[in-house]
């Protein structure tokens, strides 16, 4: 080599070589982090959509709810609306016990076919109902009724007529009636026999009462036999 001349300087230098490793090592770290932070990201939202709404943990079939998680808290039975825990004809939800009965007999809620039964001891026979005197009182066979408990308007009285009418009505003159006379009672009231008369299953006592077309004779609660029924009303 000639005296005096100067040979330029490499460009890659050690120290240029070493830092260019370098930059590559970290870029390369860097672009990995951001995979790996970009497949987390896909991975926990496709799982937050894949999620069973109604509490099931085997998407996408979802049919292992927790039964319990979907149960009604009031006792219904048909969730979600949970809004069948009343009992139709009463009693407690959700056995509905006890059950409601028919008070003369009879299927609930209709009550039907009714059948009637005499009570206690004394005279109890079924007869045609031959005619009708006024609300209260009618004539079963050759036996003239007199209704126990209650009373209805007499002659010229306001709603004498009407209470006539639905007694007649609802025993028909011509159909069967079973009479059950008053065991505290048995002594009659003016020669006629006080009981309850069922015409067509239906007590009429209780009817005339319900309808309002009689009142209730509380007088009598001490001594009738009937007075501890319901339909009487009696204190």
């Amino acid at each position: 080599m000639a005296r005096g001349v100067t040979l330029p300087k490499p460009f890659w230098t050690t120290g240029k070589i070493v830092g260019l490793v370098l930059a590559l090592i970290l870029g390369t770290g860097a672009f990995g982090y951001v995979i790996i932070q970009y497949s987390n990201g896909r991975a926990a939202s496709s799982h937050s959509a894949n999620v069973c709404t109604n509490g099931a943990t085997n998407y996408p079939t979802c049919n292992n709810k927790d039964h319990s998680a979907n149960s009604c808290t009031n006792g219904a039975t048909n969730y979600p609306t949970c809004n069948n825990n009343v009992c139709q004809y009463g009693g407690s939800f959700p056995n509905c016990n006890p059950a409601p009965s028919c008070q003369y007999g009879g299927t609930y809620p209709n009550c039907s076919p009714l059948t009637p039964q005499c009570k206690g001891t004394a005279a109890c026979f079924t007869d045609t109902v031959t005619y009708v005197v006024d609300g209260d009182t009618l004539d079963v066979g050759s036996t003239r009724i007199r209704l126990a408990l209650v009373n209805t308007p007499e002659v010229g009285q306001p709603g004498y007529a009407e209470a006539k009418q639905f007694t007649a009505q609802l025993c028909l003159v011509g159909s069967q009636a079973l009479v059950d006379e008053d065991d505290g009672q048995t002594g009659g009231s003016y020669g006629r026999m006080v009981a309850v008369v069922y015409c067509g299953g239906a007590n009429l006592n209780a009817e005339l009462l319900r309808s309002g077309f009689a009142v209730l004779v509380t007088y009598y609660c001490g001594v009738s036999e009937f007075a501890k029924d319901s339909w009487t009303g009696c204190p």
